[in-house]
């Protein structure tokens, strides 16, 4: 009896949850992927910072097994290139450069990912 009833149960929670709206886009590593970068605290790019250095692209590569690479190109030739690792839950990604030994977060809504690093606010967006 008791069996039947935790079966009864489980099945009923089964059947509440389906009808939950639930974002499921970035489970099983869908998160992966080429981003883009298109704005720096609202302004697109070409973004100006306050020592005078213009990023004109940058490109976030977040890899299956958990890796990132970024790489920042800048009006005046300069090109940074940054790697490390990245989790993702429920849409909250956590970076660790390894470049630049910062760890800093981001969040991650249908296609767009955004990053909070030394007080700018990132946004890319899925290539």
């Amino acid at each position: 009896m008791k069996v039947l009833r935790r079966a009864l149960m489980l099945a009923a929670a089964t059947v509440s949850l389906s009808a939950c709206n639930v974002d499921l886009t970035n489970i099983g590593g869908s998160v992966d992927g080429r981003y883009s970068l298109r704005t720096i605290n609202g302004y697109s790019l070409p973004y100006t910072f306050n020592n005078g250095l213009t990023v004109s692209s940058e490109t976030l590569t977040l890899n299956s097994d958990g890796t990132f690479t970024d790489v920042a190109r800048y009006t005046d030739g300069r090109v940074a290139n940054y790697y490390g690792y990245y989790t993702e839950r429920n849409g909250s990604v956590q970076f660790t450069d390894q470049s630049s030994n910062n760890t800093y977060q981001g969040s991650l809504s249908s296609g767009t990912l955004t990053q909070y690093l030394n007080g700018f606010t990132q946004t890319y967006r899925r290539q």
